[in-house]
């Protein structure tokens, strides 16, 4: 008789998941067998997390939603943020709301019953207390106690160097001064009050180091970004242009695995805006503390002069453009002239801004809280623009101070979340974009700039020439159409490292969204790259690129800057695909070492992609290696993917290829992974000691198997399901999983994949290189084996 199966409420799995986080690092099997379930369950509970954790309804089993959710969400919201502001609530004041939530959001057959009222209680988890006395404010605590007693515990493991502030602050980009909305030049006056904004979060150290800005729009695409490869900022967006407990915790976790890689811990000061929740956030290498209540107009450096001078610069900065404009002779007023900056002038000219602000100003800020012990040192002071007062010229500066910055505490606020959130929301970029035209330069007219620059700068008394030089000569390199600029990325070639020698051969691959116009560009300036195929024409090239091989076009043996190097062209589309479903592993398998990117479009469909590939190399080559090994194990099985079942490793390529790779690049290969490890819940990573170790179970290998690529399944259930069986790939896999030999029956499946993408793909480049670069190339190839084998011996 099979014992009946458990069903856990949402408060179960939530004290399950709570207390496989406190265990220590172990495999999923272990941590399993010490909680008291099976497995299986434990991976679906890991899996359901964010849902889990998210969940208010305790009780239940599952999470049933109401009959109006969208009134539902917007309701929350606002009980969240009357909660974060101690505000008292009554049954009778949230009815009220939730009848006016749903006539704003057009919900009208809504009505408040008792009934609905009860169960929404229920699903999340509200209960009306009675506050007595002063309990609201009894955990208040001044700043003097608060830096005599817990600061001075909190800091005594870092340096000034290790201690940071983070702060967020909403900027007007298109205010006028307040007081006129004008300038004196500027003969005609008036004009409504443009409260067009931004967020941005500052952040800085007690030594003066700055972070990038990171900047939040309401427009995720607005049209000033078309055509932009990258930004001098984190850039996200919402309706609202908030900051976000989201936003927050994706920045604090891509800090953190910088800081790994940089093997540096610090300290993270915050105020405890809501925006700020840490609940179920884990990060390894950032401490984040929380200034007490009400005190951060006190105690937060940010709020002590930084931020502030930071938009006194960006504030002289908008005046001497709307100046500029005017002694130019505009017929264009003031107003005409801010409705015309665009939201990434808004970017440009606050990460200059922020630039500009001195280390000492930040260590003094730093000093005047009591946060830190040093000399007073001199802040900088930023003078108004000629035409603005001194007292105008500071209100214009704070009039977005009050501007809030996180989450809702309007109703519009709320409906504009609640609308995005249920798909109900249209980007802004319609509404805030379309009339301002951002009228991108050509290329000769930036150089036509500079030579601008070059010539009348002497006239004017500036004579840094060394640095006007090399101004000249990074924007020139950048404008230059060459292939070797417009590539998408790079990685090294063979069996060499990332730092390479001058007598080794560089290889380049270039990802373009666009094959037909990329090798008609190229044609027209190295057309001696290309083999007798450039007779063909670009429509014919890329065709070839695209029908045949793994999907890439070479040019190979092509000098260039005193160098021989070979160059790849590929689909952005075709390399997405081969990165997420390892269809032809050929690109996918050469990006699983150490890469150098050279140039990256802002593409979220790649980058994700890029990690995804890197996920299922480690997935893959878990399965084919044993219970405990090294990482210099692992990331060999790693390097050696992509040459399993590869022809030219019999005859052509260096038998120590893959070990040469990982020798010369194993701090690259634990820079790469580390981050990937370290998350992984199948496997405990000791980097201290080099060591891993992995769930081999059959339920743990099941869970691998059923993240590997979908070629790389299919290609195992060809090799395991008999003709005509028609077995569906997850039963396959789960017998795979329960078989000795799957690790024999995963690399079967890769090698199956790379023997015919390489005998394609190798033939193909016959055609693309011609036949006296191919005898030439493969001459090269034979000699580097020779010399390999002649090393072994």
């Amino acid at each position: 008789m099979t014992a009946k199966r458990k069903s856990f409420s949402l408060n179960d799995k939530r004290r399950l998941i709570e207390a496989y986080d406190k265990l220590p690092k172990i495999s999923q099997r272990v941590a399993a067998t010490k909680l008291g379930i099976p497995q299986a369950t434990l991976c679906t509970l890991l899996k359901q997390r964010q849902t889990v954790l998210a969940a208010n309804n305790g009780d239940r089993k599952r999470i049933r939603s109401g009959k109006a959710p969208k009134v539902e969400a917007a309701l929350v919201k606002w009980i969240d943020n009357a909660h974060s502001c101690n505000a008292r609530l009554s049954a009778s004041l949230v009815k009220e709301k939730a009848e006016e939530f749903a006539a704003k959001l057009g919900e009208d057959n809504f009505k408040v019953s008792i009934g609905w009222f009860e169960r929404f209680k229920k699903r999340e988890n509200i209960v009306f207390k009675k506050l007595h006395g002063e309990a609201a404010e009894a955990d208040m605590v001044s700043p003097g106690e608060w830096l005599e007693d817990q600061w001075q515990q909190m800091r005594q493991e870092y340096t000034e160097e290790n201690i940071w502030n983070a702060a967020e602050s909403g900027i007007y980009f298109r205010a006028l001064p307040h007081s006129t909305f004008t300038f004196r030049s500027d003969n005609k006056r008036g004009g409504k009050k443009l409260k067009e904004r931004i967020t941005a979060l500052f952040a800085c150290s007690a030594a003066g180091e700055k972070k990038e800005l990171f900047v939040i729009g309401k427009s995720h695409n607005p049209r000033c970004f078309n055509y932009v490869h990258t930004l001098p900022v984190r850039y996200a967006a919402n309706a609202p242009a908030w900051m976000t407990r989201n936003l927050f915790v994706g920045w604090l976790t891509e800090w953190d695995r910088k800081l790994a890689q940089e093997r540096r811990k610090i300290l993270l000061l915050v105020d405890s805006s809501p925006a700020h929740d840490m609940t179920n956030t884990t990060l390894k290498n950032i401490r984040v503390e929380f200034l007490p209540k009400n005190t951060t107009s006190f105690l937060q450096p940010c709020d002590q002069g930084i931020i502030r001078t930071a938009k006194a610069y960006f504030r002289k900065e908008m005046a001497r453009t709307v100046l500029q404009k005017l002694d130019e002779g505009s017929p264009a007023t003031a107003v005409d002239i801010v409705k015309k900056i665009s939201l990434l002038d808004a970017v440009l000219m606050l990460r200059d801004a922020w630039a500009d602000v001195g280390a000492s100003t930040i260590r003094d800020c730093w000093r005047k809280v009591g946060l830190v012990m040093s000399l007073k040192e001199e802040l900088e002071t930023v003078d108004p623009p000629a035409e603005i007062s001194a007292e105008e010229f500071e209100q214009w500066i704070a009039v977005d101070d009050s501007t809030p910055v996180s989450e809702p505490v309007t109703d519009e606020d709320i409906i504009a979340a609640v609308r995005e959130g249920f798909g109900m929301g249209t980007d802004t970029s319609d509404e805030e974009e379309e009339k301002v035209e951002t009228v991108v330069p050509s290329r000769a007219e930036m150089r036509n700039a500079i030579r601008i620059l070059k010539t009348g700068l002497p006239h004017v008394g500036f004579n840094n020439f060394d640095l006007l030089h090399h101004f000249a000569k990074e924007v020139n390199l950048v404008l230059d159409k060459t292939t070797i600029r417009i590539c998408e990325m790079t990685y090294p070639h063979g069996t060499e490292p990332i730092h390479k020698t001058e007598k080794n051969m560089l290889d380049f691959i270039f990802s373009v969204d666009d094959p037909v116009t990329w090798h008609t560009m190229n044609l027209m300036q190295n057309r001696k790259h290309y083999s007798f195929l450039k007779y063909l024409g670009p429509k014919k090239i890329s065709s070839i690129q695209n029908g045949h091989g793994a999907g890439v076009y070479y040019n190979t043996l092509v000098p260039a800057d005193g160098r021989i190097i070979k160059y790849g062209i590929i689909s952005t589309d075709t390399m997405i695909e081969d990165l997420l479903h390892w269809k032809t592993l050929y690109i996918a398998g050469r990006l699983h070492k150490p890469v150098k990117i050279l140039l990256q479009n802002d593409n979220g469909k790649l980058r994700a992609a890029l990690v995804a590939n890197l996920k299922s190399a480690v997935t893959a080559s878990f399965l084919m290696l044993p219970e405990s090994f090294s990482e210099e194990d692992l990331f060999m099985q790693i390097a050696g993917l992509s040459y399993s079942g590869d022809f030219r490793m019999v005859l052509g390529e260096d038998k120590s290829k893959v070990f040469n790779i990982v020798r010369e690049n194993m701090q690259n290969f634990q820079l790469l992974y580390s981050s990937i490890l370290q998350e992984c819940p199948q496997v405990v990573y000791k980097p201290q000691q080099g060591k891993l170790e992995v769930d081999k179970s059959p339920e743990g290998q099941f869970t691998q198997l059923m993240a590997l690529p979908r070629t790389l399944q299919q290609r195992i259930t060809l090799l395991m399901d008999p003709p005509g069986k028609n077995h569906d790939v997850e039963e396959i896999l789960l017998q795979v999983a329960q078989d000795p030999d799957c690790g024999t029956v995963v690399h079967q499946g890769i090698s199956s994949i790379v023997k015919s993408s390489s005998i394609t793909q190798s033939l193909k480049g016959i055609a693309t290189a011609g036949l006296m670069k191919t005898v030439s190339y493969s001459a090269k190839k034979v000699q580097k084996m020779w010399k390999g084998w002649r090393r072994r011996t």
